[in-house]
């Protein structure tokens, strides 16, 4: 056999779980065939010392991969050490991972939901955090158990006229995504009589938004359908995020949604399904953009944006 062959072999066998010289022992073992050999054999044909050739032996005897034949009749009784079939090595390594596997899934079961838990709470922010003009908005929502999940405060320069202030929320009751987004844009003017830049803007958000849920999803496509929306006696834009039904029964980061769809008999009927909403609220110098799974998640939010803006 050529040596490239050979090679091969030994990569193949690292990739199922040994180390190099694992591999080499191993392999020129299997070479020796049914009768095995023993240790001052392979010392001579391998460049690896006869201390570092027992200690793997040991390691691949315990693992299950060789096995001793007995003493040799011609080496003063020296061990003679056999490589199992390497059908049945690797049955043992396609065995072993399969149990490691499922040990993982488990462990995945007990542990994921915590630890997201834990790694939420660390990037958790406080009132402290965030900037004095968002503070009466969020301070009535964190005593409601709402929380602060991210905050980035981006502030005008020369080239733009408005201070940014993007954050996420993390709502106590929800149905599907306890996540609620809260944007806002900060003029030095009163752009709810700027009807074009209103537009522009809204445009901007349409456009942002579906490239940011393509981004950070699976989906393929996503449908932001333009509408309005009424709290309080006054009708908002907004944007309904749907999705069509076979894409979410594909996907994964929306599989409890596709679970859901396969128990519901009027949602099977349906082409669509809307994961959310977002709502643009203007009131004078501000923009507020809110989106969240549902109208109804946004109604503590909107109250007091109307109430204080």
């Amino acid at each position: 056999m050529s040596i490239k062959k050979e090679q091969n072999i030994i990569k193949a066998l690292q990739s199922a779980g040994l180390n190099k010289n694992e591999s080499i022992v191993y392999y020129n073992l299997i070479k020796s065939g049914p009768k095995g050999n023993i240790v001052k054999i392979l010392t001579n044909n391998l460049n690896l010392k006869r201390t570092t050739i027992y200690s793997i032996i040991k390691k691949l005897k315990k693992n299950g991969f060789i096995k001793e034949l007995g003493n040799s009749t011609q080496s003063k009784g020296a061990t003679i050490f056999a490589a199992i079939r390497p059908l049945k090595f690797f049955n043992m390594i396609v065995s072993n991972k399969k149990k490691e596997l499922d040990e993982l899934e488990e462990l995945s079961l007990m542990y994921s939901d915590r630890l997201e838990d834990i790694y939420f709470k660390s990037i958790e922010y406080s009132l402290e955090d965030i900037h004095d003009c968002l503070k009466p908005y969020f301070n009535p929502l964190v005593e409601k158990g709402w929380k602060i999940i991210s905050y980035i405060a981006e502030f005008k320069t020369a080239t733009i006229d408005h201070d940014t202030f993007d954050c996420k929320l993390e709502a106590p009751n929800s149905k599907f995504f306890n996540q609620v987004g809260f944007l806002l844009f900060k003029f030095d003017y009163d752009i709810e009589k700027d009807s074009i830049a209103q537009k522009y803007f809204i445009k901007m958000i349409k456009r942002k938004g579906k490239e940011e849920i393509l981004f950070n999803t699976d989906l393929e496509d996503i449908h932001l359908i333009e509408t309005k929306v009424e709290y309080y006696g006054i009708e908002f834009p907004a944007f309904i995020m749907d999705i069509d039904l076979n894409m979410i029964q594909n996907s994964k980061d929306f599989k409890f949604l596709g679970d859901l769809v396969k128990k519901n008999t009027d949602m099977k009927s349906k082409d669509s399904f809307s994961i959310g909403i977002t709502l643009i609220i203007t009131i004078k110098d501000q923009m507020f953009v809110l989106w969240g799974e549902s109208q109804e998640i946004l109604v503590d939010v909107v109250e007091l944006i109307l109430n204080i803006s």
